[in-house]
């Protein structure tokens, strides 16, 4: 049975966030009952718009992240398809990402409580549970992995629940578009030894989310260099030391779990999400939810009420932003995700002086971001500049794929702007392929050969 509805359309506005591939905005779900929603659309850059890679990137994205339902995962709603572009349209959740959190708790001389900590590892390990189960429509497992669970993809919301987002770089079975052989993508200061040479499971993520913990527990970065050949370096070689002996409190049980997360060798970690929740919980008290809440407005509630006075805005028609009528779930045609196409890759290198390796690409592509005849634009005042508070704090130098804040929503990573160090060793240096040691594809992301280190 179909059932008919009225013709409902999504009202994009201000940009909340903007990343390398694709940028994210704030929308409104307009209905001519008058029922609306607030929610976030992310679009693929203009100047991207017709590279069919990225296109194929963003729909597997949906594919993947639609099979996971959990309150402790940022949840795709919908995707739309408006001419020949595709777009994600995600629930809004006002909170702030764990980075900015941090950020923000250092800058300020607050210690993470302990209970508080327990209480986002717990939240961040049953999301990442729920998405390792994730089965297709068959039944079968999807055997997803999300590769990149640093602390730009977890966000904390007003309510104090903890969530997991961005499955932009996952691996999944059945995933039509994946990492090519040798490269590596992800932050490099978050991910497991075994990763960098390009194996990742489950026991992958269980790491990531053992530096995570340890981090809200000592207040400090656990693998940070001041290159990224430093940080890989430090990834693959150095010791961990247990929490206590960097002076933080904590109590011996939280340690010992904490430890065997951080295992170098996969199979002496935790078997799943689920057990090592389960082996921190019982180790030590977790926050309530209000206690977290709580907790993060004394901390972040300016950034908060910002926030919320933009939503009121929105709903109320009173908006600075350029609001722009798109296609809405109930349109007359269904949205369909098209199979991958395989294209060509348009990459211009730009030299950067004599003996130095290509740095940056730029795709030059024509925009699919055109505005359908009988769109309807209204265009008031400009939004107000963000307060100065909200600015990120400086982060190691070991993302691969720099993160833009999310502000609640997945931002798909912007490459970094100088050129990466060549390899340190002046063999591996002349090696054939390795000069650079790097390639960029297509989305504008470096990936490094592993072979080259």
């Amino acid at each position: 049975m179909s059932i008919e509805a009225p013709s409902s359309q999504y009202v994009l506005h201000g940009e909340i966030a903007s990343g390398g591939m694709a940028t994210v905005h704030f929308a409104r779900l307009a209905s001519p009952t008058g029922f609306g929603r607030i929610v976030a659309i992310k679009r693929i850059r203009p100047e991207l718009a017709s590279d069919h890679e990225a296109r194929d990137m963003l729909a597997d994205e949906a594919r993947m992240a639609a099979r996971v339902r959990h309150p402790n995962v940022v949840q795709i709603i919908d995707v739309v398809v408006r001419g020949d572009e595709l777009m994600l349209v995600m629930e809004y959740v006002l909170g702030e990402s764990l980075a900015r959190v941090l950020a923000r708790a250092r800058q300020l001389g607050h210690a993470l409580p302990v209970a508080v900590a327990v209480a986002i590892a717990c939240d961040v390990l049953q999301g990442l549970h729920a998405a390792h189960e994730a089965r297709d429509t068959d039944g079968e497992l999807l055997e997803l992995v999300h590769r990149d669970l640093s602390p730009n993809n977890v966000l904390v919301d007003e309510h104090g629940i903890a969530r997991v987002l961005d499955f932009g770089i996952a691996k999944a079975r059945g995933r039509a578009r994946t990492t090519e052989p040798g490269g590596l993508r992800g932050t490099l200061s978050y991910m497991a030894p075994e990763q960098v040479h390009g194996e990742t499971s489950q026991q992958s993520d269980i790491f990531a989310v053992g530096i995570l913990l340890w981090e809200m527990l000592v207040g400090a970065h656990l693998f940070a260099g001041k290159t990224r050949n430093e940080t890989l370096a430090a990834v693959l070689s150095t010791r961990v030391d247990r929490p206590s002996r960097r002076g933080a409190l904590v109590p011996t049980a939280l340690e010992d779990a904490v430890m065997r997360a951080l295992e170098r060798e996969p199979s002496a970690r935790f078997a799943t999400a689920l057990e090592m929740r389960r082996a921190i919980d019982d180790a030590a008290p977790r926050a309530r939810q209000d206690a977290v809440a709580e907790w993060l407005g004394g901390l972040v509630g300016d950034v908060l009420e910002r926030r919320r006075a933009e939503v009121r805005a929105i709903e109320s028609g009173a908006t600075a932003v350029k609001p722009i009528a798109l296609p809405g779930p109930t349109d007359s045609s269904p949205t369909t995700l098209e199979p991958a196409r395989v294209g060509r890759r348009p990459l211009f290198w730009i030299a950067v002086g004599s003996a130095c390796a290509l740095a940056a690409t730029a795709v030059a592509i024509p925009t699919l971001a055109r505005r359908p005849a009988g769109d309807p634009v209204i265009v008031a005042p400009p939004p107000p500049p963000p307060a100065k508070a909200e600015a990120p704090a400086p982060s190691p130098a070991d993302s691969i794929d720099e993160p833009a804040a999310s502000h609640g929503a997945p931002v798909t990573r912007r490459p970094p702007a100088r050129q990466p160090p060549r390899p340190t060793s002046s063999g591996n240096a002349r090696r054939a392929g390795c000069n650079p040691a790097y390639v960029v594809d297509s989305a504008g992301h470096v990936v490094w050969k592993r072979e080259c280190f």
